[in-house]
């Protein structure tokens, strides 16, 4: 008995509270004008599983007229092609402690839009030092090398865009020092990675398997990239301070070349790399090594103290030497190329004060033009060196920027170029203008004398008043003339009034 009337309460309560949601829901409908139809279309809609019936399905997007407005135009992933008259550029950028690899690429023939970043790749440290790398060894594929500041040698493959993980990773040792004897070990004790930043990279052409890299811990380290990495690294040298430049010899493939901040540039011979075949002592910290190509024997030198020094492996003392930054540091140096083939005439070289300059090495080395781009400290130059026309890109704090040298007249005239359209077009309508300007301008004075002079010979007063004020017009320009010109004006009249006085009388 008391389980039927807890029931009946039950469904009393029951029929009260669905009464007062009836009365609820009539009010609602009331204030806000809802038809019965409304509410049935919503419980035909509660009968579907989410209403996933009324959704429209499409075998490919591009069917879908909602995403096929949102697809990217043919414009868009020609971009992404790389033509054969494309130029590449590699540029490790820093920004507020965002790090990246950039491919940009450079066309004249595109016009405003001649250099732009095709992509890029985020690093996980600073860059220092940039590389790139072909060859078999990777399949035949181009590749990016990054030494960065943590002792890090990484590899990326540039055909592939938005990739987030590099081909390779050569990584560095960090722990160098022990917490009893607190004595630095060097790399080459470790038998692996670079324990500090990497300066300096280096690809064997010739030997494609074999990438050299230089670190702040005194170390060269050559990379069988062919093996397992790590266990494949070889150390190089006897160097006492960090090594900021190196490169491998363009067609001895044995020979390295290395500068040191110590002020030493080593030749080595890697089949036998306990030692260096020879050894010079500069006036500076070397900031900066490059082998001639054109002449295997010569190479030159930038150091810190702003002087380039061109020395002949089989010579003691350098061939000659260069103040060409002082007291600035030598950034870089680079041999430029023309018409696809290496030009040995002239050299390149960018210093921390901002400044490119050009120089002829033909008889005697010479200054043949310098300029700042604006674009703060240059940090790094390379010459095109599969161009037709003498290109090359130089980085620094603000930008990067692409210059073509044909379009310097001073370069031009110094290197026998010629000169680029732009060049053409702009000296043209100098001369065009200049021309027009020699045309227009009229000797004002000249023809004034001779006006005065068959004035006096005639001696006619008529003339001289009706060419009064055309000749005070023209006075306007020149003061003193014109006082001139109102004194003989008056001395003639003058003469005339006695001339009329005495026949009247």
């Amino acid at each position: 008995s008391i389980n039927k009337q807890s029931e009946k309460k039950n469904k009393v309560e029951d029929d009260g509270e669905s009464s007062m949601r009836n009365k609820e829901d009539e009010q609602i409908r009331k204030r806000y004008n809802l038809s019965d139809s409304e509410d049935d279309d919503m419980a035909d809609d509660s009968d579907d599983s989410y209403g996933m019936s009324s959704l429209a399905f499409f075998k490919d997007n591009k069917q879908d007229p909602y995403l096929s407005k949102g697809t990217k135009d043919d414009t868009d992933d020609e971009m992404l092609n790389i033509s054969p008259d494309d130029n590449v550029v590699l540029a490790g950028k820093t920004d507020d402690g965002f790090f990246s690899l950039e491919m940009w690429v450079y066309n004249e023939q595109v016009g405003n839009d001649s250099l732009y970043c095709h992509h890029d790749y985020i690093l996980p440290s600073c860059p220092l030092v940039v590389q790139w790398l072909g060859g078999d060894i990777i399949g035949g594929r181009n590749a990016g090398v990054v030494g960065d500041l943590d002792g890090n040698v990484s590899l990326w493959d540039l055909e592939m865009v938005n990739y987030l993980d590099p081909m390779l990773v050569l990584r560095g040792c960090k722990e160098r020092t022990s917490k009893k004897k607190k004595k630095l070990k060097t790399a080459s004790e470790e038998k692996c990675g670079h324990s500090d930043a990497v300066l300096s990279l280096s690809w064997n052409e010739q030997q494609s398997n074999l990438l050299a890299s230089s670190s702040a811990d005194a170390s060269i380290a050559l990379w069988d990239l062919g093996g397992p990495g790590r266990q494949n690294c070889v150390f190089l040298g006897k160097h006492q301070d960090k090594v900021q430049s190196i490169q491998w010899h363009p067609v001895e493939a044995q020979m390295l070349l290395a500068g040191s901040a110590d002020s030493t540039v080593q030749v080595f011979d890697c089949r036998c790399y306990d030692d260096s075949v020879k050894r010079w002592s500069l006036s500076g910290e070397v900031e900066k090594v490059l082998w001639n190509i054109s002449s295997p024997f010569n190479f030159f030198a930038g150091t810190s103290n702003g002087f380039i020094h061109y020395l002949d492996i089989r010579m003691d003392v350098p061939v000659f030497e260069l103040d060409a930054h002082g007291p600035s540091s030598v950034t870089d140096l680079s041999m430029l190329f023309v018409n696809s083939q290496p030009f040995n005439d002239c050299l390149l070289s960018s210093s921390e004060d901002g400044f490119v300059k050009v120089w002829s090495l033909s008889n005697d080395a010479k200054l043949v033009n310098k300029k700042n781009y604006k674009i703060g400290t240059a940090f790094c130059l390379a010459a095109c060196c599969d161009f037709e026309k003498p290109i090359f890109a130089v980085g620094g704090d603000n930008e990067m920027k692409v210059v073509d040298l044909s379009g310097d007249e001073k370069s031009c005239e110094a290197f026998n170029w010629s000169l680029s359209e732009k060049l053409l077009k702009k000296k043209s309508k100098e001369s065009s203008e200049a021309t027009c300007e020699t045309a227009s301008k009229v000797p004002k004075k000249k023809l004034k004398d001779k006006k005065y002079k068959k004035l006096k010979e005639k001696n006619d007063l008529s003339n001289l008043n009706k060419n009064e004020d055309v000749l005070d017009d023209d006075d306007e320009d020149d003061g003193k003339v014109a006082e001139e010109q109102n004194l003989m004006m008056k001395e003639v009249k003058c003469k005339m009034k006695k001339k009329k006085n005495v026949a009247g009388f």
